[in-house]
């Protein structure tokens, strides 16, 4: 459970098997080329739609 943060990117390390891993690591965010935040501003804005966006 300790783990170790990686201060050159925005990642973590494992103490026990020192794997690195991500804060979106086995979410659906994982492995998107979007940022994190682009892909929040776009939930964003397709839920708060008044009349509804297109999904296409």
């Amino acid at each position: 459970m300790d783990i170790y943060e990686v201060t050159t990117r925005r990642r973590f390390k494992c103490a026990a098997c020192y794997r690195q891993f991500s804060v979106t690591s086995g979410t659906i965010f994982a492995s998107r080329k979007l940022t994190f935040v682009d892909l929040l501003g776009a939930i964003c804005l397709f839920v708060n739609a008044s009349k509804g966006l297109s999904a296409v």
